[in-house]
């Protein structure tokens, strides 16, 4: 009968060659990573391209909600917050909690945005129902059909697709 062979001093040298071989493969993929993120510029800024990009904010009037007149013209010296919205525009509805979190934070700010909400589409009351039912507690503009021309025309003008914000500062 033959004795059992023992194979613990080979695998002891195998294991000394497999870990410092795993150890160069990984620093070498850490290395390239680090390569990678240092060579990438690092900017934080994130705007879209518009033709609207420093240029003076269009003219836009439009009955509130609640009653009275929304004028932007009127907002001179504030930072104002445009959101066009239609509830049929699924990015927008995805947006919406966002600006909830949003127009939550700049409430409690001395001098927050103003937020306003321009209902833009085919079904406005649904869509300033679906505002209410889910947290906008800011101004909704709509289009009462009386304006000359009435603010559908003019948004025609302005939107170039949707979800649009418009951040204002004058």
């Amino acid at each position: 009968m033959s004795e059992p062979v023992d194979h613990a001093p080979v695998e002891v040298a195998r294991r000394r060659v497999v870990a410092p071989v795993a150890a160069l493969v990984i620093a070498a993929l850490f290395a390239g990573l680090l390569f990678v993120f240092a060579r990438s510029g690092a900017d934080d800024t994130v705007s879209a391209d518009t033709r609207w990009m420093n240029q003076p904010a269009p003219a836009l009037t439009g009955a509130l909600d609640g009653g009275g007149t929304f004028d932007l013209g009127r907002r001179q010296g504030s930072w104002v917050i445009l959101n066009f919205f239609d509830v049929t525009c699924a990015p927008c509805v995805q947006e919406h909690p966002a600006l909830v979190s949003f127009a939550g934070e700049q409430s409690r700010r001395t001098q927050g945005a103003e937020l306003y909400s321009v209902i833009w589409g085919r079904e406005p009351q649904a869509s300033r129902d679906y505002l209410r039912d889910n947290g906008a507690s800011w101004p909704i503009v709509m289009d009462d059909g009386t304006g000359d021309p009435a603010l559908t025309e003019r948004l025609r003008a302005l939107i170039d697709s949707l979800p649009l914000l418009i951040r204002l500062i004058s």
